[in-house]
């Protein structure tokens, strides 16, 4: 199955980039799209690692020749299930213009106020209280809270150009990226979260209708100076990693600063950015399809569970679900030969881990149509809110700190990862929810009714949907 492998996985690295780039590159669709950040993790771990898988790189197991095509037909389902639902499914369109259209400004006393509590919450994930509950909490709402933060002072800057605000920039995006190498095994999806920001914001409230010139060079710096540094983190989290455990508070920021301090040296050190590239979320999803099609029993709708369960603290239940990605290598003995080790199973991985064997062999596969709908739905929703609020720095911010997560999306875990994400939404919320309190806020971003009734005069007749009925001339001189 190696050729095979091989020839699906430089079709996935093809049809993914022409899904990001055709669209752009004619102006039919927007380039930091929710959609799109996941598509480019696919390109790497989908389609790269099965090139990986196909040469032998990882070799976790003697698979047969079933879960090779289990797994191929499992991917197929998935991916196009999830483009059907982006594509042609237009509810979350609907939602999103009657959602999330009230928030906070940002200008004045209020933006002082709104990056204080973005900074609070930052430093809460941290320096968390111990209560149960609430300390689970703002440490995942906090990392995403500071992100919040720099785009609010990113885009007010942009407004005015003050060097005082520049000043205020630099001084959160270094705290937030000594936080972000505190929070454990996601210190590096946080980290690319950090890097993600500036051009991501930058994009949609300025080079989204800039000539493409002017968009793709930067950005393309931009990405490979990521890269770079990404992979120079790579090679020192380790040591982060093990220098941190049972440690808190104050050591663990001392330990992170440490950390930024060898990143330079890091990277003049690198040979290459090639092991950053990559990943084993093949070979573990063949794992969890061999194993859940043959051994153990499925478990359905075991990422719903563990999302919906993931609050209560586990010192109020010790038999609390454990993510995948620890459970698949600790239970087929991988921990017993090489210590602690934590898989990305992927997303058919996680399919057949709760659909298996069950209706007659195609439990897996009808797990796949069941996800790839729901994320489908989950990332147009997301992706109608920025396209309807290309300015709103919350928003903005909200997504950027879920950006490490959406692009590692598809190397799973995706139950943790789900919780991460909604853990960002769930911080613009917070955020949304303090604002409101404290300095108010109103209708920034009408819903398409509420614009076009705004933009027509008051004595025009109305249909029976509520918009304004434009005569036939007026029509015609606007066409």
């Amino acid at each position: 199955m190696s050729e095979q492998f091989t020839l699906f996985g430089w079709i996935c690295v093809v049809v993914f980039g022409l899904t990001i780039a055709v669209p752009y590159l004619t102006r039919r669709s927007d380039l930091f799209t929710v959609w799109n950040l996941f598509l480019l993790g696919s390109m790497n771990f989908i389609g790269y690692a099965a090139i990986q898988t196909a040469a032998g790189v990882y070799s976790y197991g003697l698979f047969e020749d079933a879960d090779y095509t289990r797994f191929l037909i499992g991917a197929v389902i998935l991916y196009v299930t999830l483009y059907l639902t982006y594509y042609r499914f237009r509810l979350p369109g609907v939602i999103a213009g009657k959602t999330m259209r009230f928030w906070p400004g940002y200008q004045g006393p209020t933006l002082g106020i709104m990056v204080a509590v973005c900074t609070v919450l930052l430093f809460l994930s941290v320096f968390f209280p111990n209560i149960q509950f609430i300390g689970q909490i703002l440490i995942i709402v906090g990392p995403s809270a500071g992100v919040i933060a720099v785009a609010i002072v990113f885009c007010r800057w942009w407004q005015v150009k003050s060097s005082i605000w520049l000043i205020a920039l630099g001084g959160v995006l270094l705290m937030l990226a000594t936080f972000a190498s505190i929070h454990g095994s996601s210190g590096r999806r946080s980290l690319l979260s950090v890097l993600v920001v500036l051009p991501f914001v930058l994009y949609w409230i300025h080079l989204r209708y800039r000539p493409l010139v002017y968009t793709i060079l930067p950005l393309g710096v931009g990405v490979l100076v990521g890269v770079i540094i990404m992979a120079g983190y790579s090679t020192i989290r380790g040591r982060h990693k093990s220098e941190t455990v049972n440690v808190t508070g104050r050591d663990s920021v001392q330990t992170a600063i440490e950390s930024l301090k060898l990143l330079p040296t890091a990277i003049i050190e690198l040979q290459g950015v090639t092991d950053f590239l990559g990943s084993d979320a093949v070979d573990a999803s063949l794992v969890a399809i061999d194993r859940y099609t043959k051994v153990a029993r499925p478990e359905p709708f075991f990422t719903v569970h563990y999302v919906v369960m993931h609050p209560l603290p586990r010192a109020f239940w010790p038999e609390k679900p454990e993510a995948l990605g620890l459970t698949l290598p600790r239970d087929t003995g991988v921990w017993e030969r090489t210590g602690f080790v934590n898989w990305g199973p992927g997303i058919v991985g996680h399919c057949f881990h709760e659909g298996g064997n069950m209706l007659g062999g195609l439990g897996g596969f009808m797990f796949c149509i069941f996800y790839g709908a729901i994320f489908g739905t989950a990332m147009r929703y997301f992706d109608e809110l920025l396209m309807r609020q290309p300015d709103n720095p919350y928003v903005l911010g909200m997504f950027a700190a879920a950006s490490g997560q959406i692009i590692a999306f598809s190397r799973g875990d995706i139950a943790l990862f789900s919780v991460l994400i909604l853990g960002a939404v769930l911080a613009g919320l917070m955020v949304k929810f303090i604002g409101r309190i404290t300095v108010g806020y109103r209708l920034i971003y009408p819903s398409d009714r509420e614009r076009a009734a705004a933009e027509q005069p008051a004595s025009l007749p109305t249909d029976e949907w509520g918009y304004p009925q434009i005569p036939a001339a007026a029509q015609y001189a606007q066409n």
